[in-house]
């Protein structure tokens, strides 16, 4: 009697149970309303006017279509004093509250970074919502007129640039992304120094095209203005201020000295004739030494080659063995790289921009000396480079 007075009871709990999350089921909406006054923001622009800041947030927007539903974008602005403040101006005047849980690209306008930097990215690196590794990026002109662009490989343009920051572009040399997390500590490291990817629009031809359901910037005969999106220069920062900028082929030699590159194109020039080398192993090397009263810094590079193309014809024989790389364009290569990496010395000894990470590396070493090191210790300290590529066979 007891044991079914117990099955008894333990049935009627179960059905007391069913019968409460059947209650809420039917009666709550989960949150569907709040999802609905919420806008998803996939970037975030920012620039300076007369108010203090304008923010433009890109926001993802669900569109029916005869295919289905499909994804397209938005763009709202806000002004305000604060970026805090002209967020909250997009959601008074839009009725949407802009969530940044998904924000992972905030765009600079180029006028913005010509002051403290900082005084846009604060309220990213405070707000608990976005995260620490969204990409950061100065774009050519105006952030708000950039996130408008639309693209041939993808109308949604935050999503083109995040492949055009991608990490395979990283270890390709192509583009070197900052997180925000990475340019943070950069600011607030002892070299007060930073780089951030700069992006130029390519224009491209209009075209006409069938109408699209999804977002864009056409006319009702289909016609759209496409852009692509080129983030090979590098925007240099010294005390919160972009002081200069690397070119592509810069950009590409400085990743190879600060990351692990799978494989690069590097163009070289040999006897009036071009050729382009792929680069396995790079293993990039810098080390500091004390040499009397002065610091040295070597910069090291060593690479394998494989030969990739020229533009003359050879043989089958010479196509056959690729891998094979006269001494003479291994030799042209070295020098060229050699080059390169000087530039950039010269470049941080002008611009102040310690990219290189040179204060940091005294610093470890020679913690006591690095505490009397002045704005203008890249002028006193001795480089050394030392670049070495040799065949992969």
């Amino acid at each position: 009697m007891r044991k079914f007075s117990f099955r008894r009871l333990t049935s009627l709990g179960l059905m007391l149970l069913l019968g409460v999350f059947a209650f809420f089921f039917l009666t709550n909406d989960f949150g569907l309303i709040d999802i609905q006054k919420t806008a998803i923001v996939v970037g975030v622009g920012v620039d300076r006017n007369d108010e203090g800041f304008r923010i433009t947030a890109q926001l993802t927007v669900p569109l029916k279509s005869d295919q289905g539903q499909q994804i397209s974008a938005v763009e709202v602005s806000g002004d305000g004093a604060t970026v805090g403040d002209a967020l909250t101006a997009i959601s008074a005047t839009t009725g949407w509250y802009p969530r940044l849980t998904f924000c992972e690209l905030i765009v600079l306008g180029e006028q913005l970074v010509q002051n403290d930097v900082y005084a846009a990215l604060e309220y990213f690196l405070r707000n608990e919502n976005v995260s620490d590794n969204a990409l950061v990026a100065v774009c050519e002109g105006d952030a708000e007129r950039f996130l408008s662009e639309r693209t041939p490989t993808n109308d949604i343009n935050t999503l083109a640039t995040k492949k055009v920051l991608s990490q395979e572009a990283k270890l390709a040399g192509i583009t070197a992304p900052v997180s925000l997390r990475e340019f943070s500590a950069d600011y607030f490291g002892e070299a007060s120094s930073g780089y951030l990817p700069f992006i130029r629009t390519l224009e491209q031809a209009s075209e006409s095209q069938p109408p699209q359901s999804q977002g864009g910037q056409g006319g009702e005969d289909g016609s759209q203005s496409k852009s692509l999106f080129d983030a090979s220069a590098t925007a240099l920062f010294y005390q919160g201020k972009q002081v200069g900028r690397m070119r592509s082929e810069e950009t590409q030699v400085f990743c190879m000295l600060t990351n692990k590159i799978r494989m690069a194109s590097y163009p070289t020039e040999c006897s009036g004739i071009s050729y382009t080398l792929g680069l396995r192993r790079v293993k990039p090397s810098m080390q500091v030494k004390k040499e009397n009263d002065r610091f040295r810094f070597t910069v090291s590079l060593e690479a394998y080659a494989i030969m990739l193309d020229s533009n003359v014809s050879q043989t089958i024989r010479e196509i056959a063995s690729s891998e094979k790389v006269d001494a003479d364009i291994l030799s042209a290569a070295e020098q060229s790289l050699t080059d390169r990496i000087r530039a950039l010395i010269a470049l941080s000894r002008e611009t102040k921009c310690d990219f290189f990470g040179v204060r940091e590396s005294i610093a470890k070493k020679y913690p006591r000396e690095a505490e009397l090191l002045g704005d203008d210790f890249l002028q006193d300290v001795l480089f050394s480079v030392r670049v070495e590529i040799k065949n992969l066979f």
